[in-house]
């Protein structure tokens, strides 16, 4: 009879250290999933802007046809010139600064960081197309990054909208 109940009291034993274990585990992913800052998150909403102004048409032409500005990013990478003879970033620049203007009201954000670039893995390059900062960069923010690929590159549209504080 003693061989028994020695048998479930170490049944009891392992269920309990099986417990201890899970919780423990349970409690080091809880601190780690804390311990990441806020910012790093993307902003569903920045995110959206990003994506919907992909589709802006600008007023840049090129063959007589009207750019989006998606086309007009891979027109600045490749350093063409609008039909107007205007060069292409210089387009881009102006596109974007009046899209985020009427994208984001006054009362809303103070200030904004758009960074576009390229990355191509196959002739190891990575370009700067646009760094631009406008506005009051304090307070909280919101950021979001979208990227799209015209091979050889992947284009990448990263944003940091600024709020006043709360």
């Amino acid at each position: 009879m003693k061989a028994r109940n020695k048998k479930g009291q170490e049944e009891m034993v392992g269920f309990v250290l099986i417990v201890v274990i899970v919780t423990i585990a349970v409690l080091v992913l809880l601190i780690f999933s804390m311990r990441r800052p806020s910012g790093l998150e993307a902003s569903q909403e920045v995110e959206n802007f990003i994506q919907a102004s992909t589709y802006f048409t600008t007023d840049c032409k090129l063959a007589g046809n009207d750019l989006s500005l998606k086309k007009l990013i891979v027109a600045c990478q490749n350093t063409e010139r609008c039909s107007n003879d205007k060069d292409a970033c210089e387009s881009l620049k102006f596109n974007m600064n009046n899209l985020i203007e009427s994208g984001f009201s006054r009362g809303y954000y103070q200030g904004y960081e758009l960074k576009i670039y390229s990355v191509s893995e196959e002739i190891n390059e990575t370009k700067m197309i646009i760094d631009a900062k406008s506005g009051n960069l304090t307070g909280s923010w919101q950021a979001g990054d979208v990227l799209f690929p015209v091979p050889p590159y992947r284009f990448h549209i990263y944003m940091k909208v600024y709020s006043e504080s709360q």
